[in-house]
């Protein structure tokens, strides 16, 4: 899909069947389970996701690197390791072009804070004697049936529905007492706004530990979500409950599944979206979503520019005084409504298209009262 090809509003979700799912597509479909049947999909995404996501991730693997055997034993050779994990993400995602604008990654907000602190906490948990028994080999971890040490993989089957649930847990390991302790790590913020631990990350770990004892027939003591700051966050086990959220996790994807093989997509498109401001906000997919797109096409001018997306139809294009300047205007629920772009690789080419085109502009600004273009901002037209 590019920009110089119409868009068609809407998915197809008839007769698609989710065979597998995980503890992350668990939170994702509570969210939106349209969105979350899209990443099943492996839907084309249409706008850039959060650069600082893709960040985390790296983040995340340098701790799952920090209990291997061969991994870097000082801090300064552990930056440098780390300069070199970025530098190869940013050759990859170079060839992304809805992310390669936001690189390189020392762009992004506190980027020295976070790499100083995931340099620390790499070295800490390397250099951590209660890890010594932990540590791998890069041979022996290939090894994906293993019940301790970093990365350790899950897979169970519902003998039931025959669903599979799969996951990874940062790193299982065995405490003074010689009880089973499973840690996951977290980059971001791990606390709500009551300074609990998020919900969605507790769950989390507790279906972890669901699949864990009914894979290996092991029950840990303790769960332990990490960050950066290193304010960890424990529990103990709760078998109960953990069996329930993993039961939960089965059944919403049966539940889901009845739906996509018994109903249209018309309906589908409606029934499965949530629409919200956070859960809109950095959806890839809300282009072609019908929801969505219903949702922004009758708002006034005040609510678009808290809404900062727009969906109408073309009048034209026209230059700006500064020459690097487009004007792009089009009406959009009986308002004028004016534009400015500036790089014509985030937008169709709009001298060839005709008045009246139904066009859409995602993730734009405010400027004193004017719609500019960000980095992440796109446009389409539609069929």
């Amino acid at each position: 899909m590019t920009i110089d090809q119409p868009l068609k509003i809407g998915f197809e979700l008839n007769s698609y069947k989710i065979e597998s799912t995980s503890v992350t597509r668990y939170k994702a479909l509570q969210d939106c389970k349209l969105k979350g049947v899209l990443d099943a999909k492996g839907e084309t995404k249409l706008l850039a996701y959060s650069i600082n996501n893709e960040l985390g991730i790296l983040i995340h693997k340098l701790m799952e690197e920090s209990l291997y055997e061969d991994f870097p034993n000082t801090k300064e050779k552990i930056k440098t390791f780390f300069e070199e994990m970025i530098a190869k993400k940013e050759q990859k995602l170079k060839s992304n072009n809805l992310l390669s604008p936001f690189l390189p990654f020392n762009k992004t907000d506190f980027f020295a804070v976070k790499k100083l602190k995931a340099v620390r906490n790499a070295f800490l948990e390397h250099t951590n004697p209660k890890n010594t028994l932990l540590k791998r080999s890069r041979e022996s971890s290939k090894t994906r049936n293993r019940a301790f040490g970093p990365e350790v993989y899950l897979e169970i089957t519902d003998t039931e529905s025959n669903i599979k649930v799969t996951g990874k847990i940062d790193k299982v390991s065995i405490d003074d007492y010689g009880q089973i302790v499973l840690t996951d790590y977290k980059s971001g913020e791990i606390l709500d706004e009551d300074g609990e631990l998020k919900i969605s990350f507790k769950d989390q770990l507790e279906i972890y530990a669901a699949i864990y004892l009914k894979q290996f027939g092991k029950s840990p003591s303790k769960l332990i979500v990490e960050n950066l700051k290193q304010k960890n966050q424990e529990w103990i086990f709760d078998e109960t409950k953990s069996m329930e959220l993993l039961k939960l996790c089965i059944q919403q994807i049966i539940e889901l599944n009845k739906q996509l093989s018994s109903m249209e997509d018309s309906d589908l498109n409606e029934l499965l979206c949530e629409t919200s401001e956070s859960g809109c906000k950095f959806c890839p997919y809300k282009p072609k979503c019908n929801k969505f797109i219903k949702k922004i096409e009758f708002m006034d001018k005040g609510e678009l520019i808290q809404e900062k997306n727009i969906y109408g139809k073309f009048i034209q294009a026209k230059p700006h005084k500064d020459p690097s300047i487009n004007i792009v205007e089009i009406e959009s629920n009986g308002q004028e409504i004016s534009i400015w772009t500036k790089d014509h690789t985030k937008h169709p080419d709009f001298n060839k298209l005709a008045e009246g085109t139904n066009v859409g502009f995602f993730n734009l600004k405010v400027n004193q009262g004017q719609f500019v273009e960000k980095i992440s901002t796109r446009s389409y037209f539609y069929e």
